[in-house]
């Protein structure tokens, strides 16, 4: 273990020489954290909107900056050994050459783990100045408390199941559609009717999930939030977080709603009553005390559209699979403990890049290495707008050959934290757990034993006799 802790020691002592790199990373680092906090500190914004910027840009651009540093030194400090020849005088030192690649890495990841916690330590700083030095008022503080600096998990209710209304609605247009190929002479081939299913399955899902999200004037809809999970503090409250769509805007583009609350799913009668009257297509919450959440978890939440409304119909619009035309949101941990779960995300996220880096550079050269892994680390960062791209492409084999390139490359941006705790949402554990297991230990794996293989079998120089 020992010479493979002398590897990684030298790989920290070669970067910390290089005193430009340095002094440029620590110049880079502060002007887009101090220097971008004391900037948004000039502007007029609102407090809670500033320092969610702030958050946001400077926690992604960290880590883009430490994620091209890691792409860079990790291949450099060992394809350079091999071109110049100095992997001769570890070669023949009491250490394999898996030990070799394994001091690589871990010097690595004590680097990125150090220069993370500084980079992170300083942000969470500056942070927590904005958070003093810019409200003005109470409310304004209430609101970065509520909104920032905090950590809030978001429980959906279930999308209903209308799988067997597409079904059939599917079946109905595709026979309406061949009849009038038939009448033309012609019919479909089965190729057309397998991407007639494919498009009209999306857009009948939606349509038939957003009929089920309508209410009419006079009408109501029910929501039954399961697991909500708050905090034992007694001043501790659910928020419902809605937005509200109308099927015929109004003058002053505001609608009136009576809403209910309670653990029983007879809350029409039996919950706690509020109105509102509030601006349509727009973010809003509301709080709920805890006692409204019975003992196992449940909240119902119902909305009644008044007759006053009429003609208009209220829409809570549903997004793909995930509902966000309301949601339920309690504080499930504390905003430093959700940071540090966003730190973590981060570094398991750079020690992947560490991890191919160091396979890809026992193996490559250092600009073909380079090319690579910045190939890998574009698609990765842009992996669900590739699947998004060709999700209506007409061909079969183009989407099955980009989903099983997403199966052996990272997904980089389905592991970014930076957009939760940007809206005060807890980190998740299966966030986590997925770029941990998934990313690093089975993906990451597999490319440390590719290039350990490579480098295994790989003629570092040739004995000449």
């Amino acid at each position: 273990m020992r010479p493979i802790w002398a590897v990684a020691r030298n790989l920290i002592t070669e970067v910390l020489r290089m005193r430009a790199l340095l002094i440029f990373s620590v110049c880079v680092l502060a002007l887009c954290t101090v220097g971008f906090a004391f900037w948004l500190h000039t502007t007029d914004g609102r407090a809670d909107q500033e320092t969610q910027t702030f958050l946001s840009y400077s926690l992604s651009f960290s880590w883009h900056y430490l994620a091209f540093f890691t792409i860079f030194t990790s291949i450099a400090t060992i394809s350079r050994d091999i071109k110049r020849k100095e992997i001769y005088t570890v070669a023949t030192k009491p250490i394999s050459r898996a030990g070799v690649l394994l001091g690589k890495f871990l010097g690595m990841a004590l680097l990125n783990l150090v220069l993370l916690a500084l980079v992170g330590g300083t942000i969470y700083a500056a942070a927590r100045i904005l958070q003093r030095t810019e409200p003005t008022t109470q409310d304004e503080r209430l609101r970065m408390a509520e909104l920032v600096f905090t950590a809030r998990h978001a429980v959906t209710p279930p999308l209903p199941d209308v799988a067997e209304q597409v079904h059939q609605q599917i079946e109905k247009d595709i026979k309406a559609e061949r009849t009038r190929a038939r009448e033309q002479g012609a019919d479909l081939d089965a190729q057309t009717i397998r991407n007639m299913r494919f498009a009209l399955k999306h857009d009948y899902t939606k349509q038939f999930i957003l009929r089920q999200r309508t209410v009419p004037p006079g009408q109501h809809i029910i929501w039954h939030f399961a697991n909500v999970k708050p905090a034992q503090d007694a001043s501790d409250l659910v928020f419902i977080r809605y937005k509200q769509d109308v099927s015929i805007t109004p003058r002053d583009l505001t609608i009136a709603g009576q809403w209910a609350f309670g653990p029983d799913p007879d809350v029409i009668h039996t919950g706690t009553h509020l109105t509102t009257h509030n601006s349509i297509r727009t973010v809003h919450e509301f709080a709920v005390p805890t006692s409204a959440v019975s003992d196992q978890g449940d909240l119902y939440v119902a909305y009644r559209n008044p007759p006053a409304n009429a003609p208009t119909t209220i829409v809570f619009p549903p997004k793909g699979k995930r509902e966000i035309g309301i949601q339920a949101l309690y504080v499930a941990t504390s905003f430093e403990a959700n940071y540090l779960r966003t730190l973590l995300a981060m570094y398991l996220r750079l020690l992947f890049l560490a991890v191919l880096g160091t396979a890809l550079g026992a193996w490559l050269s250092f600009p073909v290495a380079v090319l690579v892994l910045l190939i890998i680390f574009v698609f990765g960062l842009s992996s669900n707008f590739i699947l998004d791209a060709v999700k209506w492409s007409a061909g079969d084999l183009l989407r099955t050959f980009a989903r099983a390139i997403v199966l052996v490359l990272p997904e980089f941006a389905a592991y970014d934290p930076v957009p939760q705790i940007e809206k005060g949402r807890i980190v998740s554990d299966q966030l986590l757990f997925n770029a941990s297991v998934f990313m690093l230990g089975i993906k990451g794996s597999l490319a440390a034993l590719f290039g350990y293989a490579v480098f295994r079998i790989r003629e570092l120089a040739r004995v000449i006799v």
